[in-house]
């Protein structure tokens, strides 16, 4: 995958998501970008025909559509390997996998889904507040 500096991407965002990561990914590269706006709870129909998942992070680049927060940042590394926001050593590019892969598995798959999204693990409302009380 290449691109250049003069080839736009576009990440699709929402405050307070894990989208904040690639978005500063993106401003340490140094690559030209837009952002556009998919705000939890407000997506678009346009968003959904992009990506039918429903999340953020999307980045599109070079007409690619590319989701899931480690495929999008290999997207953005692989698009600026100067940067080395992925580490220099094939030894600190595993780590960095390994931390994503743990944040995106157990912190954000599990905890904080917890404190925000409880309808993930049940329907009964009674019990919302002790879910949010073992994510925290």
């Amino acid at each position: 995958m290449s691109t250049s500096t003069d080839t736009p991407l576009t990440l699709f965002w929402s405050p307070g998501a894990c989208s904040f990561v690639p978005h500063v990914a993106l401003c340490e590269t140094g690559l030209k970008f837009d952002l556009v706006l998919a705000k939890v709870g407000h997506r678009t129909k346009e968003f959904e025909a992009i990506n039918p998942k429903r999340r953020v992070p999307v980045l599109v680049m070079n007409n690619e559509i590319i989701t899931e927060m480690a495929a999008v940042l290999t997207a953005i590394a692989t698009a600026a390997p100067e940067a080395h926001i992925f580490g220099q050593t094939p030894l600190e590019k595993i780590h960095v996998y390994e931390w994503l892969n743990y944040l995106s598995t157990t912190a954000h798959g599990q905890i904080i889904a917890e404190i925000w999204r409880t309808e993930r693990f049940t329907n009964n409302k009674e019990i919302y507040p002790q879910l949010r009380a073992k994510g925290y």
